[in-house]
């Protein structure tokens, strides 16, 4: 049976694309009206007649000393001061910044707190569940899932992936310290079940139809789906990915790590995680993981079993890994880390237990996932 976030009507994984095509097609009727408005504004004040109306703009280039302004087939040329130039470079470069800031702010699990989590998961995937991941890895993976772990960062900022930023974290309600799905599941403009909760959710599903329908094999990409389903199980034990709505999850606390100026979610995403490497670990991510996996198999032993399971037999179970998530951050991230406030090793010593114990807990629970995915049945095609 198919898993569906609790208490809500499950969101088709399609809805993402649809959500993706009419948020990016906003965005470019706001700046194309823009760019044209300036730009007849600016010809109107040369004293440039134009008989036809503006309907779009296909591109502005320099010819010579004299700008040409392309308008469907016809080319209007006019000779204008440096001042108008200058105005038409300005607003050139503002394009790029106004698409940045009408789309989200996403940061993550920096690349070696994604490889770490990954490359632990492997060290737990059934024989059936390595051999379908690495069917589905890309060959540029060399069949190592951690070498593309982060690859939902790495596109993220591309125009065709800009859709998925907000799978990646959930904001919940100011100082109440707890998630609920149907109340915090949302992207910024409102659509329902756009979080890495629903992600995760959708992605498990999409992995899981393959299994039981060889037709869903055409119908979603499940290369993709691995890779965006791996990455978003490692995003959600991250504490402040549940972090606060007002902070944006601590992106707007700005504090010192020790003397360098940063924001309290890079701390965790990566800081604390830099600051061990060179402490404890001689510089060496492989080291690292080692100890954290040798933990795994000592002192979190008894525990294993208890991270692994889900109620009722369900394949994933992000609601309680969200929980977990936005609990830690008030006990550990956002304590004693005010605006301003300078974090040494009081706050690093006693901060990096929950950061190693969460990498080992995404590993095991994104292993045990594949491996739930990928039974014995499945019947996933050559990637």
């Amino acid at each position: 049976m198919l898993q569906s976030p609790p208490s809500c009507n499950f969101l088709a994984p399609s809805t993402y694309s649809v959500a993706a095509v009419v948020q990016r097609v906003s965005i470019a009727v706001v700046i194309k009206a823009f760019v044209v408005i300036s730009v007849a504004n600016l010809m109107s004040s040369q004293r440039c007649r134009i008989k036809t109306p503006i309907p779009s703009i296909g591109n502005l280039k320099q010819h010579q000393f004299s700008w040409e302004i392309v308008v469907g087939r016809k080319i209007f040329s006019h000779k204008i001061s440096r001042t108008v130039r200058n105005t038409l470079n300005m607003i050139t470069l503002l394009v790029p910044l106004l698409l940045s800031l009408a789309l989200p702010n996403v940061l993550a699990w920096g690349k070696d707190g994604h490889y770490a989590i990954c490359k632990i998961s492997q060290e737990y995937l059934s024989e059936d569940a390595l051999f379908a991941v690495k069917q589905l890895l890309p060959d540029s993976a060399q069949a190592d899932l951690a070498s593309v772990c982060s690859w939902p960062d790495e596109i993220r900022h591309n125009y065709h992936y800009r859709w998925s930023s907000p799978l990646h974290y959930i904001d919940t309600p100011d100082f109440k310290c707890n998630y609920q799905y149907c109340r915090d599941c949302h992207d910024s403009y409102g659509h329902k079940h756009r979080c890495v909760t629903g992600a995760i959710y959708n992605y498990t599903m999409q992995l899981k139809l393959a299994n039981a329908d060889a037709s869903s094999e055409l119908k979603y990409n499940l290369t993709e789906a691995l890779m965006f389903l791996s990455h978003f199980v490692g995003d959600v034990h991250q504490p402040l990915h549940v972090g606060f709505t007002g902070d944006l999850g601590g992106n707007s606390i700005t504090v010192r790590w020790y003397r360098r100026k940063t924001n309290l979610h890079h701390v965790w995403d990566n800081m604390i995680i830099e600051s061990a490497l060179k402490k404890f670990y001689g510089s060496d991510l492989s080291t690292m993981i080692q100890a954290i996996q040798r933990n795994i198999s000592d002192i979190w032993s008894n525990d294993v079993s208890i991270w692994e399971h889900c109620a009722h037999n369900h394949t994933a179970c992000p609601d309680r890994y969200a929980s977990e998530s936005i609990s830690l951050a008030c006990k550990f991230a956002y304590k004693n880390a005010t605006p301003g406030s300078t974090l040494e090793d009081d706050y690093f010593l006693s901060r990096l237990p929950i950061v190693e114990k969460r990498l080992a807990q995404g590993g095991v629970r994104l292993a045990a996932i594949l491996n739930h995915i990928f039974t014995p049945k499945t019947r996933i095609a050559q990637a």
